[in-house]
C-alpha cells in the first residue's frame, strides 16, 4: 500500500526536553527516554499555550520558569517577548536582573519581527506574553493560521521553533467564562500543548490540561 507503514516499521525518536524547575509542571509535560538518560519537561520544537484569566499569575509563572531555565541549563538562552508592559516594568518584576545575562527581552509586537528576532537569538525557550497583544493577531482563523503556520513565503511560529529546536510558550487570556481564549477559538487547536492556568502563587500552582 502506498503512503502506509506498519507502526512496527517506524523508528521512534525521543524528543529532547528542558526542565522547568517545577516538578509538577514537568510531570504534566512528560518525559523522553534515551539510551543513557531520561529527560522531563518542555519538548523541543513544540508550541504551548498557557491560558488563564487576568490576575491568576501567568506572567509570574513564566518569569519563574524563565529564571529557572536560565540558571539550571548551562549555555541556555531564554527569549521573553513582553508585549503588554514596558520592559522596565518587566525588569522590576524579575528582580536581580544582573544574574540573568542569558535572558533576552523584547517589546516587539509584530509577528514578522518576532520571528526575525527568534532566528537571530536562537533561544532554547521563547515566551510571548501575551499572544493577545500581537498586532497581527485578531483571533480569527486567518490570523491564527498566519501566526502558527505562516502565509506564502512568510514562516509562522511552528516553522521557526522547529528550525531552532526550541520550545515556545504563548500566554493568552481567557474570557470571563473561563473556557474560551480572548480573541478566538482557533488557537488552542493549533498548538501542541494547551494548559489553563487556574492559579499560581510562588511554588504553588493549579492547571487544567
Amino acid at each position: 500500500m502506498n503512503n502506509v507503514k506498519r507502526l512496527s516499521e517506524i523508528e521512534a525518536s525521543p524528543l529532547q526536553r528542558c526542565v522547568t524547575g517545577f516538578e509538577e509542571l514537568d510531570w504534566i509535560y512528560g518525559y523522553s527516554v534515551f539510551s543513557n538518560r531520561t529527560e522531563w519537561g518542555l519538548p523541543q520544537g513544540k508550541i504551548s499555550l498557557w491560558a488563564g484569566q487576568c490576575g491568576v499569575g501567568k506572567s509570574r509563572l513564566c518569569i519563574d520558569v524563565a529564571k529557572n531555565i536560565a540558571k539550571s541549563h548551562v549555555g541556555a538562552k531564554v527569549l521573553y517577548f513582553q508585549t503588554e508592559s514596558p520592559l522596565s516594568d518587566f525588569a522590576s518584576w524579575t528582580t536581580d536582573t544582573a544574574s540573568y545575562p542569558n535572558i533576552f527581552c523584547s517589546a516587539e509586537d509584530k509577528i514578522d519581527k518576532i520571528i526575525e528576532i527568534i532566528y537571530q537569538v536562537r533561544p532554547h525557550v521563547v515566551f510571548i506574553d501575551s499572544v493577545n497583544a500581537i498586532e497581527d493577531f485578531s483571533g480569527n482563523a486567518k490570523s491564527t493560521d498566519r501566526l502558527i503556520k505562516g502565509i506564502g513565503d512568510k514562516p509562522g511560529l511552528k516553522k521557526v521553533i522547529s528550525d531552532i529546536g526550541g520550545h515556545l510558550i504563548l500566554l493568552g487570556q481567557l474570557n470571563q467564562d473561563g473556557k474560551t481564549i480572548k480573541g478566538g477559538t482557533s488557537l488552542p487547536h493549533m498548538v501542541d500543548v494547551a494548559l489553563d492556568i487556574v492559579h499560581f502563587h510562588k511554588a504553588c500552582f493549579y492547571v487544567r490540561v
